[in-house]
């Protein structure tokens, strides 16, 4: 190999190699974002079974108190 072609070659995989590391590089800044995204996610699903919960609640207080007005002879009305 002559001394041209060497340097050629060296050049080359310098280039190369940076690139490389520039790729790596930009994935691992990225990291911390993917976790915080996860993060984000993983409450809104929570959110999301939670506001379930409480919407099957309301709806079972809800037929109590109509079963209270009926028992009773209350009529229910929205207040103004």
């Amino acid at each position: 190999m002559s001394k041209d072609e060497f340097t050629k070659l060296f050049v080359y995989m310098e280039r190369r190699f940076n690139e490389l590391e520039t790729k790596i590089d930009k994935k691992a800044d990225a990291e911390p974002v993917y976790r915080a995204l996860d993060s984000i996610l993983k409450r809104l699903d929570n959110h999301d079974y939670e506001l379930a919960a409480i919407k099957h609640q309301l709806q079972r207080h809800e037929g109590w108190f109509k079963q209270l007005a009926k028992n009773t002879g209350t009529e229910l009305v929205p207040e103004p």
